[in-house]
């Protein structure tokens, strides 16, 4: 993969002539290798990064506007994947791609043209332009296209995604049965799956304080998932149930899962993908947080799992998105309050909510709000909580100490 990202940026660097004959050999490597990255690009999204480098380059050598155009937008959404600030070279090579597109033409090239920077700005951490390229495009491919069932479940999961990482969980209870219903009628178990787990589906059965039922479709979603190898799908699953765990108070079991399934993470190659990093970081290190809490850990135990959490925390400090650094502040603010530090812990979350407040994650938002509460004097406390409840209640959560509880650990 770096000898072809290597090739593919010395050529670009050096405005090499893009030749314009066909050729029915390097058509059909095209073909393959566009299939190639529909069919990894929400599985195994590192081995779409290799596609989409050799994508690129057969367009190179073969020319014309439309494919050129396809193939720059694809590889500029890998450059999002990492946090290494990358994303302003990323968005110039999309708006050089998106003018190179003939959209006016093409409903699916209009579509895909939204499809692409939906993906860019979902992986540099801007839900709400994520959201609104993914509504176009989901529209576009559902009003005016045909055989486009996986450009049409990859928008929605965009679009399903940045809602609830913003935290409009009530609209997508509303808006993702239906979309079920459809991927079920016309048998696609990519969507039937993706739909649910990569979207965080159990959300909003926690506002209802229904985590039972949240894990049991868990299993059965990944149940329907016949793959030996650990995925993006898996690891979806795997953050869901330890936010369930969380969430129900099981710090033990929450670290068991993580711990489990350690050694598959990090040999996925998953973690290469920042937002995917981050997110994954943070599910460990509540975790860790949660379990070094109990009475049933250890003093060695603790000490381990604090070390953990630590480490966690000081990656995500060190992130380039403020969503990110959130996450961070939330976990080091976690083995302060085990370390009876409650003025660093109140600190911690306070920049902790500056930075979801940001970045427009109100659900952590709002659990930093409460989670900072606990640990203030009245009469600002009841400030920080009345401040806090306004989205719960907005989303009618029944429970709000247990979202605390799951987002800011060891918050009772």
């Amino acid at each position: 993969m770096i000898w072809e990202k290597l090739r593919l940026r010395i050529r670009l660097l050096s405005k090499a002539r893009i030749r314009t004959h066909e050729d029915a050999t390097a058509t059909a490597l095209l073909d393959v290798c566009w299939a190639a990255i529909v069919g990894t690009s929400m599985v195994y999204p590192l081995l779409t990064e290799i596609y989409s480098a050799l994508f690129l380059r057969l367009a190179m050598d073969m020319g014309g506007q439309a494919r050129l155009g396809l193939a720059l937008g694809t590889y500029a959404s890998r450059l999002a994947y990492d946090d290494d600030g990358e994303i302003v070279g990323a968005r110039a090579m999309m708006r050089q791609a998106a003018g190179m597109i003939p959209s006016q033409e093409s409903p699916r090239n209009s579509g895909m043209t939204q499809l692409l920077w939906a993906t860019i700005e979902m992986l540099s951490g801007h839900w709400h332009a994520s959201f609104e390229h993914a509504k176009n495009a989901r529209s576009t491919f559902e009003d005016k296209c045909r055989g486009v069932a996986w450009e049409t479940a990859t928008a929605s999961s965009y679009y399903l995604t940045a809602r609830t990482l913003m935290g409009d969980w009530q609209a997508n209870a509303v808006e993702r049965p239906k979309m079920m219903e459809n991927a079920r009628a016309r048998g696609d178990r990519y969507a039937e799956v993706t739909l649910p787990l990569v979207t965080g589906f159990y959300a909003s059965y926690l506002a209802g304080d229904r985590p039972d039922e949240a894990e049991d479709l868990v299993h059965r979603y990944i149940a329907r998932w016949p793959r030996g190898e650990f995925d993006v799908q898996q690891l979806y699953a795997l953050q869901a149930l330890v936010d369930l765990d969380l969430y129900r108070g099981d710090g033990w079991r929450a670290w068991n899962r993580v711990e489990t399934a350690w050694d598959r993470v990090r040999a996925s190659g998953l973690l290469g993908i920042s937002l995917l990093q981050w997110f994954t970081l943070s599910c460990r290190g509540r975790a860790a947080v949660a379990f070094a809490a109990t009475q049933g850990a250890s003093e060695g135990e603790k000490r381990k799992l604090l070390s953990i959490a630590t480490d966690s925390a000081r990656v995500l400090l060190r992130a380039k998105r403020k969503y990110a650094n959130g996450l961070g502040c939330v976990v080091a603010a976690g083995v302060r309050t085990i370390r009876n530090d409650r003025a660093t812990a109140a600190d911690l979350l306070g920049r902790a909510e500056e930075c979801f407040a940001a970045a427009e994650l109100h659900p952590w938002r709002s659990a930093a709000l409460l989670a900072l509460a606990e640990l203030t004097e009245e009469p600002r406390a009841s400030q920080l909580r009345e401040q806090g409840l306004v989205w719960m209640k907005s989303q009618e959560v029944r429970r709000a100490q247990c979202l605390v509880r799951m987002f800011c650990p060891p918050a009772s």
